[in-house]
């Protein structure tokens, strides 16, 4: 049975739109002929990632990491999963399986997906260290607004389908990285997202108030 692992690059866990982007992937590969593994970065991990959550990333055939771009780069605690994870393979002193396949969905605040570029090449670079397979990245811009519409997205589907058929069929076809622009135009996009980084700002002076 192939082993799927599923990493959660954001720090805000089940809150994040990334846990959302694994749910669709997970949910299209049904669970009959895939055991699954789910790990979710942490803000701070003292005495660094155990080596059954390595172990499970080791294991595994095929491994899907989602995250939101931050500051044009991965999210600090996901860097400091792959670097433990390098590190971890290099001193057990063993060879990475030379067919283990590596997914990427990365979204953005920003309009333009393509803004996801850098962070992928982190990814690919990270794969080429340990001799993994990078097979294709979702980007998508707007991700907590293109969630919103994703029922009239066709793209939006046609994209993790895509990926998902991808696992089914082993890798076989090359893959370009799909890009996901949101459907609504990028003035109303603009709007909404100054909106919800208001109400954001709002929650953490609250927060802060208490």
């Amino acid at each position: 049975m192939k082993k799927i692992c599923f990493i959660n690059g954001s720090l805000r866990g089940e809150k994040a739109s990334s846990l959302i982007f694994i749910n669709e992937i997970n949910f299209l590969l049904g669970d009959k002929e895939y055991q699954k593994e789910f790990i979710t970065v942490k803000l701070r991990v003292d005495q660094g990632y155990s080596t059954e959550i390595l172990d499970k990333i080791r294991e595994s055939d095929v491994i899907i990491i989602a995250f939101p771009l931050f500051s044009y780069c991965l999210p600090g605690g996901l860097m400091r999963l792959l670097e433990e994870y390098y590190l971890y393979i290099k001193n057990l002193g063993i060879n990475e399986n030379a067919n283990k396949h590596v997914y990427a969905i990365v979204n953005s605040g920003y309009h333009n997906p393509k803004i996801n570029d850098e962070s992928i090449c982190v990814i690919k670079n990270f794969c080429n260290r340990l001799n993994l397979i990078f097979r294709f990245a979702i980007q998508i811009g707007c991700g907590p607004v293109t969630i919103m519409t994703k029922f009239i997205d066709f793209k939006y589907k046609k994209a993790f389908k895509t990926l998902a058929n991808d696992i089914n069929n082993n890798g076989i076809e090359q893959t370009d990285n799909i890009y996901i622009t949101p459907i609504l135009p990028k003035i109303l996009m603009d709007t909404i997202r100054l909106q919800l980084d208001k109400n954001a700002l709002k929650k953490e002076q609250k927060r802060r108030i208490k």
